[in-house]
């Protein structure tokens, strides 16, 4: 069997589940996995033959430490997670030239468009608008203000409508907050954490800094989200996996009408490999794009649940082999588990 290396690197804990499928795949390589990340209790570290303690660097210095580490153990297949696609997309060449297959779904062209939220729905809005979502930027207390007022004007009944913002450049659920003058304040404080406050608990902090990095404020969606794990080869969907939060409860199902979208979105951004797209129903009954993240999501693990082995796939892909053709089967449920696994103690690098 051909012995293939892939480096894993500050990704998702729950690549612990993805590396395991992939040694159950019936490829017929022999997979060896490097993981790095500055915190060696990663969980997804337990998962890998080779660990090592990634040192705090800035972006210059951990490319270098990237190509460093593929020369130094043989590395075919490099997987960078979410913190370092940006820094190796704009240097993929040089990897390519050591023989190292990089999987990272966007390229240099478009990585800023893919760094904030805002530039990727203008991005968006000329293919596919209406599901672009009403939104404005703001990077003051005073511009907070009047997005707010904006936001009440435009309901039909002129009452405040639970509204939410995050980083316009973020990860993951990184401060993401809700807006919501019908709770009290004192009440929330006396109850469990919680990312929902009042406009005024927020307000008065926003008036603590002159300005700051732009947050994007849009209506709080109430309806149920679906997450969608794309697989994509020359800007084209091969195949894609929904699934819809119900709580603790994730529903998986393949749903060409949402692939339809999905592809679209593929096009206009030239995206490949593994991406995720999320939806979200509005209060109007209506599918908005919620969000779009080039990498692999933290729940991919849930497709492999559901008999679609994604990144299985996409190693195939990397690998110059043609992706399998995926059978479709019904609809399945999953439910949260909080669970553990034996400690493997590293030493310390």
């Amino acid at each position: 069997m051909t012995k293939v290396n892939i480096w894993f690197n500050r990704t998702f804990g729950t690549t612990y589940h993805v590396i395991q499928e992939l040694r159950k795949s019936n490829l017929k390589y022999d997979f060896r996995f490097f993981g790095t990340h500055p915190n060696l209790q990663s969980v997804f570290l337990q998962a890998c033959d080779y660990v090592e303690k990634e040192p705090l660097l800035n972006d210059e210095e951990y490319l270098i430490y990237s190509l460093d580490f593929c020369k130094r153990h043989k590395i075919d297949i490099f997987l960078p997670g979410e913190f370092s696609a940006s820094i190796v997309s704009a240097h993929i060449s040089l990897f390519e030239a050591e023989g190292i297959k990089v999987g990272i779904a966007f390229s240099s062209e478009n990585a800023e468009i893919l760094s904030s939220k805002a530039k990727i729905y203008e991005a968006l809005r000329k293919v596919i608008p209406e599901y672009i979502p009403p939104y404005h930027l703001f990077y003051s207390s005073t511009e907070f203000l009047k997005a707010q007022q904006d936001f009440t004007k435009g309901s039909e009944s002129g009452s405040v409508p639970i509204t939410c913002f995050k980083p316009d450049k973020g990860i993951g659920g990184l401060g993401f907050r809700i807006v919501d003058d019908t709770i009290n304040e004192f009440r929330g404080l006396m109850s469990y954490p919680s990312p929902r406050n009042t406009f005024d608990y927020y307000y008065r902090i926003f008036q603590m800094e002159k300005s700051f990095s732009p947050l994007i404020l849009m209506e709080y969606l109430h309806g149920p989200e679906i997450s969608i794990d794309c697989l994509a080869s020359s800007g084209k969907i091969l195949f894609s996996v929904a699934k819809e939060k119900k709580g603790s409860l994730r529903v998986v199902n393949h749903l060409p009408k949402l692939q339809d979208i999905c592809d679209i979105i593929c096009k206009e951004l030239s995206l490949n490999y593994l991406f995720n797209i999320q939806f979200r129903y509005g209060n109007d009954d209506r599918l908005y794009l919620l969000d779009l993240n080039p990498r692999p999501s933290g729940g991919l693990y849930y497709s492999y649940k559901a008999g679609y082995p994604l990144m299985t796939a996409a190693i195939q892909l990397l690998l110059n082999e043609e992706a399998p053709k995926f059978e479709i089967y019904p609809e399945k449920s999953f439910i949260e588990l909080d669970g553990s696994i034996d400690y493997k103690l590293f030493p310390d690098l």
